[in-house]
């Protein structure tokens, strides 16, 4: 029995540290993101709850990509390395958000989250993982 709680209570103590490394608005230096379980971690983190609708294979665009720019200066300003993989594979994972009109894109490269946005399918428009309109 004691054991068993031992058990419980580094369990707890280990979810509490994963949360507060993923704390809003702040990104570590890497954010693992290989698992379905990681990315919900880091969307509940963000203050998020969803699931997953989809995932694509994709390369990430080169870095001189004008397109890209835009999206690549709101990951940077987030802390999440997009442009050091660009030309890359890459996965992005679309997430339904509960209780929101919001949906999040996940994107991942080597099991590490490299690109986050939330974006309104009826706008269009996209926003920093937080939810908040860029820029």
């Amino acid at each position: 029995m004691k054991l068993r709680y031992v058990g419980l209570v580094c369990a707890g103590l280990a979810v509490c540290a994963g949360l507060w490394l993923l704390r809003p608005g702040d990104a570590p230096e890497t954010v693992p993101a290989g698992t379905d379980a990681e990315r919900l971690l880091y969307l509940f983190a963000q203050g998020h709850k969803g699931r997953e609708t989809a995932a694509q294979e994709i390369v990430i665009p080169d870095a001189d990509d004008p397109v890209f720019a835009d999206y690549a200066a709101m990951q940077a300003e987030q802390g999440l390395p997009v442009t050091e993989y660009a030309g890359q594979p890459a996965v992005r994972y679309v997430y339904a958000l509960e209780q929101s009109e919001l949906c999040a894109e996940l994107l991942v490269s080597d099991g590490v989250l490299v690109g986050a946005m939330c974006c309104d399918p009826s706008e269009r428009t996209m926003r920093r993982i937080s939810g908040k309109p860029y820029p």
